[in-house]
């Protein structure tokens, strides 16, 4: 009877077989659509899995430690509109850390109202002069009423004025003038007079506006949405 080396490949598997005069072995009856499955066919025990990467470790602790600022296409924008601008507190993310105000106030100085300025730090007094804060000041070339608007590209510099942010960098203040794109309106409110008979400082009543500002820094920083401003006067003008 002659002799015969069979190869069987299944999958990586490679089996040897070599009969010599041996009878074929019985068949096993299957039932009509039922595959035949060989034991050589079955998977192996599947290895156990390898531990973590220190990277994948760190991704989870990201993840549990919260969300990371809100960056969509939207939020930051090279194009802002005064018609997209979000209903709602402004908030954003300046410098990558998200960025929710508690004081927004309007300095006049020398007589013209020209700056706002956005704080994550809530005054203790109509007096308090912030520090040690993370801020977003806007300071526009033209005086602060009703009806001021502008909506200008990204670029700089901006006849319309000069945009900032300031932060903690450790116990060091820092601050980025990069370049920027703003869409900004004062929709309604009342500035009153200085009172000679009053305290040196004094608020001066509120505007209510929008705002959607954004910077051209390695985090993208932004702000947009509504806001309420605390008009402050430091003294006569």
């Amino acid at each position: 009877m002659s002799r015969f080396i069979a190869v069987i490949v299944l999958g990586s598997a490679v089996g040897l077989v070599l009969a010599s005069g041996c009878s074929k072995p019985p068949e096993t009856a299957v039932s009509p659509g039922t595959p035949a499955v060989s034991k050589a066919a079955r998977p192996a025990t599947a290895p156990a899995e390898p531990p973590p990467s220190a990277s994948a470790t760190e991704s989870t602790a990201a993840s549990a430690a919260g969300p990371a600022p809100e960056l969509s296409a939207y939020a930051w924008t090279e194009t802002p509109l005064l018609s997209k601008i979000p209903t709602g507190a402004v908030k954003g993310a300046v410098h990558g850390k998200l960025f929710e105000p508690k004081s927004v106030v309007m300095d006049v100085k020398q007589g013209k109202l020209r700056m706002i300025e956005f704080s994550d730090k809530a005054m203790a007094s109509d007096s308090d002069t912030l520090s040690s804060d993370t801020q977003v000041v806007v300071t526009t070339t033209q005086d602060l009423a009703p009806g001021y608007k502008i909506e200008t590209a990204m670029g700089l510099p901006h006849k319309e004025g000069t945009m900032l942010y300031g932060y903690m960098d450790g116990a060091t203040p820092s601050s980025v003038n990069s370049p920027w794109a703003c869409a900004l309106t004062i929709e309604s409110g009342e500035k009153k007079p200085y009172s000679t008979s009053g305290p040196t400082v004094q608020v001066a009543g509120t505007y209510k506006g929008k705002i959607h500002l954004c910077f051209k820094d390695d985090f993208k920083t932004y702000i947009a949405g509504e806001f309420e401003a605390k008009i402050r006067y430091f003294g006569p003008p």
